[in-house]
């Protein structure tokens, strides 16, 4: 039964970074278009029931996956004060996610979701900046497990990301930091790579970090 509790499942944070942007605007305000890729935690909770003719078993535990990463397109803008050093920032974009394991049972978790993020930024010069932003996002996110799909799942998240970015002639080069709670939850439908009376999978996931 612990095959099951190994289903991909996504519950994570974006614990590190390394964000490249170009840059639009002069200061006082400004507008970027940012590539970030992310660090994500790669520890992951689940509650899962197999069901089947005589029943279903629940059960639930931490899982691990090999490698956790995120890519994503974030537009940014930001609308100084009179100073121009303290700035309402907001922004948005699409965002990729990845959870892949093949250590005993080969496992995948993919999200696709939008975000929007809605903060503070300071920034003395035109040569650096820091950002704090809330942001949430809401997207679609799929399992899979040992070539076996299930179905497309909504996927939520939400919490916080702070970064510090300096301005060149023409890109930005910066590092970011967060916090987040996020879920989903999957459901597995066929018995094509389940043990016998095994009909039906369904996975809970939860996390923050």
């Amino acid at each position: 039964m612990r095959r099951f509790l190994s289903l991909p499942i996504l519950l994570c944070v974006p614990v590190a970074g390394l964000m490249v942007e170009a840059r639009a605007a002069d200061h006082p305000s400004f507008t970027d278009l940012r590539l970030e890729v992310s660090m994500l935690d790669d520890t992951l909770e689940s509650d899962s029931t197999a069901s089947g003719p005589f029943g279903s078993v629940s059960s639930s535990g931490d899982i691990e996956f090999d490698d956790a990463w995120r890519v994503g397109i974030i537009a940014v803008s930001a609308r100084a004060s009179s100073d121009g050093v303290f700035a309402f920032g907001s922004g948005g974009g699409i965002q990729y996610s990845d959870w892949d394991d093949d250590a005993e049972v080969d496992q995948t978790l993919q999200v696709l979701a939008a975000t929007l993020r809605l903060g503070v930024v300071i920034r003395p010069n035109e040569m650096f900046h820091i950002e704090a932003m809330p942001y949430g996002a809401v997207g679609a996110a799929q399992g899979e497990i040992e070539d076996e799909e299930s179905d497309v799942a909504l996927y939520w998240e939400f919490g916080a990301i702070a970064g510090a970015f300096l301005t060149f002639d023409s890109f930005q080069v910066g590092v970011h930091a967060g916090y987040l709670w996020n879920g989903t939850d999957l459901e597995f439908e066929s018995d094509a790579n389940f043990p016998v009376l095994v009909e039906d999978v369904e996975a809970e996931l939860r996390g923050e970090g």
